[in-house]
């Protein structure tokens, strides 16, 4: 057979299964598709024909958006409060007391957008979860949204209720400001 002597002794042993590893010169060629699927050919120099032609299609682990980590990886959570913001705040006549209220949503405030939203099924507040967060009737509740909403730290729009990064931000996510 005209490939057996093209071949070196011991891969043709890895072949026929006389050996289980084999070093041997041979040339593996790969080409890979649009949805990941690889190609790959392996050759013996001066042979036409491939020794091995297949498929795979590689487990490949998605990269995590390093915009909107879903850790702290180990490190604690934190929101940074704009200190001259808030000061310039308290300064046009905001009320203290309610800097409180919008504190007590950092723990539910998106990385990146600022958005409040629940942590289990990423469902944007409503003014139900609102009150139920802040332990307040509904009178006391729209109170809390009106003064937030006129001095700008609390806004609503189709996401949902958003916290402005101008005075409050989500350790770790980046600003398009």
């Amino acid at each position: 057979m005209d490939i057996d002597r093209k071949i070196e002794k011991g891969l043709l042993d890895y072949l026929n299964r006389y050996r289980n590893a084999v070093r041997a010169e041979v040339d593996i060629c790969r080409d890979v598709t649009n949805d990941g699927n690889e190609h790959i050919i392996i050759n013996v120099p001066g042979v036409t024909e491939p020794l091995y032609d297949f498929w795979c299609a590689p487990k490949i682990k998605k990269a995590k958006d390093p915009d909107n980590p879903k850790t702290m990886g180990g490190k604690k959570p934190y929101t940074m409060m704009m200190d001259d913001e808030i000061e310039k705040l308290f300064d046009k006549g905001f009320p203290i007391e309610y800097f409180g209220y919008a504190a007590k949503l950092s723990k539910v405030i998106n990385w990146k957008t600022g958005v409040v939203k629940k942590k289990r099924n990423k469902k944007a507040f409503d003014f139900n979860d609102l009150i139920t967060t802040w332990g307040v009737n509904e009178r006391k509740g729209r109170d809390i949204i009106k003064t937030l909403s006129k001095y700008h730290l609390l806004s609503q729009d189709t996401e949902g209720y958003k916290i402005s990064r101008q005075y409050m931000k989500k350790g770790g996510g980046k600003s398009n400001e």
